[in-house]
């Protein structure tokens, strides 16, 4: 986080967001560190005020395993380890409530409190918006359905079976929500050209738009460790691809290639860059004109600004 904010006198400042996503069947093997822990009722004022998402993992108190989001099947809470299934994003709405959503980009509902949970809303509604209740002995959470109470029926989220339930002073209703970073919508606007690079739908990315429409709108996420990752208007990451030729949004997760180090130009803007290189290690530099990764970096084009966006 300290690496991002440097830039934050030469480009416009950008607050975090988005959740992984991923298409296949078999769940990537990625593993992601979390941040500090964060009383999340206490900093949901300033979250909403600002748009502000969360990417999270829930972990059960009583197993002390996380939840997965199972790719839209049933969910479960079984996994000892944070990879892209288990990792979440949780929005803050106006009125308070928060909303889940999975790595294939889907809401968890709470199904009316029937049976076994997917998350396969495409939208939040009734069912997808929950109140957050601490437990100030554990720190931990009650995930509820929002506005509803122990009377009205089956709205307690059990880690057990994954289902809602009613006896909410069970053991295995309390979650820790660990917080895995931050993300924020965005366009990336070249210095040079002063066109926005455009995600193409997840074909050979452009740079070459005046305005901003959905291709060009761009999910940034802060991850834990201080770099950021860009996903598409079709939910992927962009890659460098280990700086070989053209470049696309067509990673369904953030690995190695997948993470870029922002750095700030005096004359304005800042550079994209492969995580943890530098010119001396090969073509990591972003250039604007033909998007590619390049190891010229003080070429005119390898500079761009963040422009927050709706």
């Amino acid at each position: 986080m300290k690496r991002f904010l440097k830039i934050s006198n030469y480009a416009l400042l950008v607050l975090f967001i988005g959740a992984v996503y991923t298409s296949c069947e078999k769940e990537p093997t990625t593993e992601f560190e979390p941040e500090q822990e964060t009383d999340l009722l206490e900093e949901s004022v300033n979250a909403r005020i600002n748009s502000t998402t969360r990417i999270v993992a829930l972990q059960n108190v009583d197993s002390g395993r996380y939840v997965s989001s199972e790719n839209g099947g049933n969910v479960t809470c079984n996994r000892t380890k944070i990879g892209a299934w288990e990792t979440i994003t949780m929005t803050y709405w106006a009125d308070g409530t928060v909303s889940f959503r999975g790595n294939n980009g889907k809401y968890l509902s709470d199904n009316d409190g029937q049976g076994r949970i997917k998350f396969n809303r495409t939208a939040a509604g009734e069912w997808e918006k929950f109140d957050l209740k601490i437990d100030p002995a554990t720190g931990a959470y009650s995930i509820i359905r929002a506005g509803k109470t122990p009377r009205d029926g089956y709205y307690y989220l059990y880690g057990r079976n994954m289902t809602f339930g009613l006896d909410y002073v069970r053991e295995d209703a309390l979650f820790k929500i660990i917080i895995l970073g931050s993300s924020k919508t965005v366009a990336l606007k070249n210095v040079d050209s002063g066109l926005f690079v455009s995600s193409e739908n997840g074909k050979n990315v452009t740079c070459n738009r005046k305005e901003v429409g959905p291709w060009e709108k761009i999910t940034l996420v802060e991850w834990a460790d201080g770099t950021v990752s860009f996903k598409g208007s079709n939910g992927k990451y962009l890659s460098d691809n280990n700086g070989q030729g053209r470049i696309k949004f067509d990673r369904t997760e953030a690995g190695e290639w997948e993470k870029f180090d922002v750095e700030g130009n005096p004359s304005g803007g800042f550079s994209v860059i492969r995580a943890g290189k530098t010119p001396r290690d090969g073509y990591y530099y972003l250039y604007g004109r033909n998007m590619t990764f390049g190891i010229e970096y003080i070429r005119e084009d390898a500079l761009f600004e963040l422009v927050s966006v709706q």
